[in-house]
């Protein structure tokens, strides 16, 4: 009898200590499941079961905010990114649709090359250096009626003129 007052009495201090302190509650009973896993204990269960379901909505979240920051990223970077095509190409809204049909058209994944491209196929192109070429003038009325009399005799006339003339300047390819 002496034995079951004392176990009664110790059974009473127990209750009270888990009643004081929750925490200790909480370890003590995750514990007794952890020893004997056929023991049921519904508060044990039920707090496994939401801090499972806490976990997934956390991580849900979580994934939810980062999936929302990479899409917010991702639009600022192709509004800058588009910006800096249209101020770097010089691109009214009119060209700057074209652009974007051309990247759909030749799978161009950047703005920028996209608007190069099309400011090389827009772009007139300059014209090229002319070489020195000779200049011709037209001959004085006199030497047209000459031409139009004896067209061997002008021309004979004509390359004379030029022989002196590079005579006259030390040309060595006339000798």
């Amino acid at each position: 009898m002496a034995d079951e007052k004392s176990l009664e009495r110790k059974v009473q201090l127990f209750d009270q200590l888990l009643e004081k302190d929750p925490e200790i509650r909480d370890a003590t009973l995750k514990h007794l499941a952890k020893l004997n896993p056929g023991t049921v204990l519904p508060e044990v269960r039920a707090d496994e079961k939401i801090d499972a379901a806490y976990k997934r909505a956390k991580e849900d979240a979580v994934k939810e905010v980062e999936e929302k920051w990479k899409q917010r990223d991702f639009e600022n970077n192709l509004s800058s990114e588009k910006k800096a095509a249209r101020e770097k190409y010089h691109l009214n809204d009119e060209e700057f649709a074209k652009v974007e049909e051309l990247m759909q058209q030749r799978r161009i994944g950047s703005y920028d090359a996209a608007g190069d491209y099309f400011r090389m196929l827009t772009k007139a192109a300059e014209p090229a250096p002319v070489a020195s070429a000779p200049s011709f003038e037209l001959p004085d009325r006199k030497s047209m009626k000459e031409l139009w009399d004896d067209p061997k005799k002008w021309s004979l006339n004509e390359a004379r003129k030029v022989l002196a003339e590079l005579r006259a300047k030390g040309s060595t390819a006339v000798e």
